[in-house]
């Protein structure tokens, strides 16, 4: 389970949009997904 922070346009170029997340271990992470909302990748920190 995770906690959705925000999600906005992707400013780098990954996809289109991000979604900020913080993971339920308090990992934060950002997915990303294209115009029709398919994943694409995820990035944690």
């Amino acid at each position: 389970m995770a906690t959705n922070i925000r999600v906005e346009t992707d400013a780098d170029g990954v996809a289109a949009y991000e979604a900020h997340l913080t993971k339920s271990d308090g990992t934060a992470a950002a997915v990303y997904v294209d115009n029709d909302f398919n994943f694409v990748s995820i990035q944690t920190r």
